[in-house]
């Protein structure tokens, strides 16, 4: 992860905006087909939050900062994505529930668990990058853009599946690719897991998650896995992980 503090927020926001116009319209331009398609196949998805929805009231996009901040601030040995046996309800509050990115190839025979409040929806990363300002102090926003969206370009293989259905347009490299639209407060805990010091800053970040509706109450299998492979060694990961999620 990188991240840098911003010098003037008015003037980069704006900055920003004309960067984010000046790519949409190439993208309506170019990838009409990919957008039809795109709308398509998230409405065919009923367990699943689509990326133009404001659950809670919140714009998707907003939920992704949120959770990189959930992330950024457990210690490393409270943190649940290294260890299938820690818990999963350390700094959960409000009404999503956010779970770590796979990084590991876990068995599914051995599935994590974790109890989740009836209500309460459930946000975990299939395949997510961030660049911030506390380790590029001096990084201008088209860099920070960049450093976030880099890795994920090759990443080449993401699935999930809610109670055995499977989440369709994941593979797409269109479908379901999101990012926090505008850069993000976001706060680095002493002893944390990305090795960072102790920070404040301002971040963006860039992926596909998958955004579950709340579930009735029992017992729910969530599968996720997914893959970068790069030729910078830093950016690769092959995640799958399976969960078992008792809502009560």
């Amino acid at each position: 992860m990188i991240r840098r503090n911003l010098t003037s927020d008015v003037t980069r926001v704006a900055k920003l905006n004309v960067f984010f116009i000046i790519i949409g319209t190439i993208s309506s331009l170019v990838f009409l087909p990919a957008l039809t398609n795109f709308a398509y196949s998230q409405g065919s998805n009923q367990t699943v939050y689509s990326t133009d929805s404001k659950p809670f009231g919140v714009p998707y996009q907003d939920w992704i900062g949120k959770w990189w901040n959930w992330t950024s601030g457990i210690t490393t040995d409270m943190h649940p994505r290294d260890d299938p046996n820690r818990s999963c309800n350390v700094n959960q509050n409000g009404s999503v529930w956010f779970l770590p990115d796979p990084l590991n190839n876990e068995t599914a025979s051995n599935p994590r668990i974790c109890d989740v409040p009836a209500g309460k929806a459930i946000f975990i990363p299939v395949v997510t990058g961030e660049s911030d300002t506390t380790e590029h102090p001096d990084f201008t926003e088209t860099q920070i853009i960049k450093e976030a969206l880099a890795c994920d370009y090759y990443s080449k293989y993401r699935r999930a599946e809610v109670d055995g259905v499977s989440v369709s347009g994941l593979n797409d490299p269109v479908t379901y690719r999101t990012n926090s639209s505008h850069l993000f407060n976001v706060a680095m805990v002493d002893n944390n897991i990305y090795n960072m010091k102790p920070a404040t800053g301002r971040g963006f970040a860039d992926g596909w998650f998958l955004f579950i509706k709340p579930l009735p109450i029992g017992e729910h299998k969530i599968h996720v896995a997914g893959a970068i492979d790069a030729p910078d060694p830093n950016c690769n990961s092959n995640g799958d992980v399976t969960w078992n999620i008792r809502v009560k």
